[in-house]
């Protein structure tokens, strides 16, 4: 008895062609590159990613106030592109803009600190937490499993 081959029906994202792909062809393309799989040939996979830029994506989901650059053709983060105003050129590789408050839509100059790297951003993020950890073991500071937030306990002597 032979076995049948099942065929798995899709369509191509590229140029809307409908394509056809054998099981273990299948699984062979997802080990290789795991967008492969949407595309009816290389020229279409090619073809998309040259119209349809990844980092794009990402930076349009984000919660953050997008500003579009000129130079790099891109929607960029608006604190960054205000941290470049201050400070008068274009923020390094590994220069990482921290948001003070942290309140990502809040962009104002005073709310914004130019950390050097990602270890710099940690510590500060870190002492945050370990304040905050502070708050919450002398009673000042309780989370609300209703609200799901962090809210002041009513009772405490901290006037703000």
């Amino acid at each position: 008895m032979k076995r049948r081959k099942l065929y798995l029906k899709l369509q191509c994202i590229n140029c809307q062609k409908e394509f056809e792909l054998v099981p273990w062809e299948h699984r062979e393309r997802l080990k290789v590159n795991k967008h492969s799989r949407f595309f009816c040939s290389m020229l279409c996979r090619d073809l998309y990613s040259r119209t349809h830029s990844r980092r794009k994506l990402i930076l349009l989901n984000t919660d953050q106030p997008l500003v579009w650059d000129i130079l790099s053709k891109t929607y960029r983060k608006e604190s960054v592109t205000k941290m470049e105003k201050l400070i008068g050129r274009r923020i390094i590789g590994k220069e990482i803009v921290h948001h003070i408050n942290g309140n990502h839509k809040d962009n104002r100059i005073e709310n914004l600190l130019l950390c050097k790297n990602m270890s710099q951003h940690k510590k500060i993020e870190h002492s945050f937490y370990k304040l905050l950890e502070r708050l919450m073991l002398d009673g000042i500071v309780e989370f609300d499993k209703y609200k799901s937030k962090y809210v002041i306990v009513n009772n405490s002597s901290i006037v703000l």
